[in-house]
């Protein structure tokens, strides 16, 4: 049992953990913004067929936004 979790901690690289967590914050964010406009109207879902789309220009952004605030873009790290 050790050595599968040697061997799958071995294969995370922080960058790509980054990456994945800012897409599912904007995938978060997309259906919370959703969820709050059910009270105007009920076509709102509609935007939920644009989810995978967010998720892949949404995590850019936040990884982007991350790294200004952080000052990770002074050290030339990438972020997303």
């Amino acid at each position: 049992m050790q050595l599968q979790r040697d061997a799958v901690v071995e294969n995370i690289v922080p960058a790509d953990l980054r990456a994945t967590a800012n897409a599912s914050y904007a995938v978060a964010g997309i259906f919370a913004a959703t969820a709050a406009l059910t009270w105007l109207t009920p076509y709102v879902w509609y935007a939920w067929f644009f989810a995978p789309a967010s998720a892949a220009f949404g995590g850019r952004f936040l990884g982007s936004v991350r790294a200004v605030f952080s000052g990770n873009r002074a050290s030339g790290r990438s972020v997303g």
